[in-house]
């Protein structure tokens, strides 16, 4: 990274360098997600680490005005404050840069957040107020006010609605549809309810009763379905007349495959209302699947094994 007090630059743009990195740090912190979160808030500190040292690195004589005392304290505030955890350093730069000069509205932002990881609900909602006092359209603070209040309407038993929307919302998306998941979405809903104030909130009443009325009808399978990886694997017995070279889907070619056969597992069958023709998603062998199109078929071409349809296709 490039020492932002160049020889040439101007006072009017010395912390030009410095702003743009900061914005990518923000971009890091914001849209892009590792492993693990400690992960991310390791890789966040060393950038924030880096950005600071250009930081100091501009003469004092260079920022000896107010306004640039302020944005100098400002910017080392904010990329004090990009990891999770309340910095108290962070604080008291935001705070000095303010002290400094106040319709800094994005210092107000970032001092808003500092507060409230440090737990101090209301000066954090002040130092938004505050900000929206100079900027009434600011959508970012808008957002920030807009959840903090949210937080202080619902209290704690807000984030265990959070949970209960988060287990339901993975019950549906990952396609794995766990019962478990969601008797632990509603778990979630009836600690909520457990609060009187969300009890009269009309999304959790509607969430809770849906998923109670799922529950009811979406028992526990009683034996576990086979996995894609054993059905797959099972396909290696299956017999192919001699003269079929054995290949899976991502081995052929465009057009005509002449003397090839790919043996693969129906996982389910696509709901067709029209009937004809019929619609499977299969799996191969390597795992690879796809749709197949079956417009006729012999009788003897499909068997049922494994609770699933095994089709074997000559190409």
């Amino acid at each position: 990274m490039s020492n932002v007090a160049g020889e040439d630059a101007g006072k009017e743009n010395v912390f030009e360098d410095v702003i743009e990195f900061t914005k990518q740090v923000d971009e890091l912190r914001n849209y892009f997600f590792l492993q693990t979160r400690s992960e991310k808030g390791k890789v966040l500190k060393e950038q924030a680490d880096l950005i600071i040292k250009d930081l100091d690195a501009i003469p004092e004589e260079m920022r000896q005005s107010k306004e640039d005392q302020a944005m100098y304290l400002y910017l080392r505030g904010k990329l004090l404050d990009v990891s999770p955890g309340y910095n108290q350093d962070a604080e008291q730069h935001l705070t000095d840069a303010l002290n400094l000069k106040n319709d800094m509205v994005d210092a107000w932002i970032c001092l808003g957040a500092c507060m409230w990881k440090k737990g101090d609900l209301v000066k954090a909602e002040s130092c938004y107020k505050f900000g929206l006092d100079l900027d009434p359209n600011n959508k970012e603070l808008l957002r920030h006010l807009s959840a903090l209040e949210r937080r202080v309407c619902r209290g704690d038993t807000g984030e265990t609605d959070f949970l209960g929307n988060a287990c339901l919302t993975a019950y549906f998306l990952t396609g794995s549809w766990d019962h478990d998941m969601l008797l632990q979405s509603l778990k979630a809903y009836k600690n909520a309810a457990k609060d009187k104030r969300m009890q009269c909130t009309a999304e959790l009443c509607y969430n809770c009763s849906m998923k109670m009325n799922d529950a009811k009808r979406m028992p526990p399978p009683k034996s576990p379905l086979p996995t894609v990886d054993s059905l797959a694997s099972s396909l290696a017995s299956v017999e192919l007349d001699p003269s079929y070279e054995r290949a899976t889907v991502d081995r052929l070619t465009e057009g005509l495959n002449k003397g090839k056969a790919v043996t693969g597992k129906v996982l389910f069958l696509v709901e067709n209302r029209s009937k004809k023709p019929l619609y499977y998603i299969v799996c191969d062998s390597d795992r690879n699947c796809f749709v197949i199109t079956v417009y006729g078929v012999r009788n003897t071409a499909v068997s049922n094994t494994f609770g699933l349809i095994s089709v074997t296709t000559f190409l």
